[in-house]
């Protein structure tokens, strides 16, 4: 509008502004600060641009997506405020961290599930062969049982060798039932020999 105004003056009406100067210096701090803008704006938008490159590297989210995800999180958190506001899968990295976070949970669980139930394996191949058992193992036998018994569902599907303690047990009841029918046929010999005398 000022400008306007100066322009609107005749030749001889413009010697007369005293201040031409303060007009001048103003039009010029003010295109200054239309480029200042202009150039952030072309910054921010390629500071966002950047990090939505990085988001959209990250792909289908993996277990093996770690590294990719923590860069375009690091590099959405060194934005500024409006270069924020400039990114545009912000939401699909908020999504893709909690796919992993989701993912990677699964995972550790699996792996403290197998964890646990190797312990119980390892206990079930120590006992003896079906053949070589004898009462003395019934202890091992009751507790690799109880090993077993303690593991949750999940840890109980890795355990490979199930078949081989069911076998042990087995043989414990019917060495045990042997045993018991041979101490029942002593006491009652025992009996008949006390008739006897």
């Amino acid at each position: 509008a000022a400008r306007a105004a100066y322009e609107a003056l005749s030749p001889q009406l413009k010697k007369r502004v005293s201040n031409l100067d303060v007009l001048v210096a103003a039009e010029e701090a003010l295109a200054q600060a239309k480029q200042e803008a202009a150039d952030k704006e072309i910054a921010d938008k390629a500071a966002a641009a950047a990090v939505d490159a990085l988001i959209d590297a990250i792909g289908t989210v993996t277990l093996d997506s770690l590294d990719a995800i923590v860069a375009a999180e690091e590099a959405y958190n060194n934005l500024t405020e409006d270069q924020k506001d400039l990114v545009e899968n912000h939401l699909i990295l908020t999504d893709a961290r909690a796919a992993y976070d989701t993912l990677k949970a699964a995972a550790d669980k699996e792996a403290a599930d197998k964890a646990a139930a190797k312990i119980v394996e390892d206990q079930i191949a120590a006992l003896p062969a079906v053949g070589e058992l004898t009462l003395t193992d019934k202890d091992t036998v009751k507790a690799a049982r109880e090993a077993y018994t303690n593991l949750t569902d999940d840890q109980k599907q890795y355990v490979n060798n199930l078949s081989v303690l069911i076998a042990a047990e087995a043989e414990i009841d019917r060495l045990q039932e042997a045993a018991d029918k041979e101490t029942f046929d002593r006491e009652k010999a025992a009996v008949v020999d006390a008739l006897i005398q």
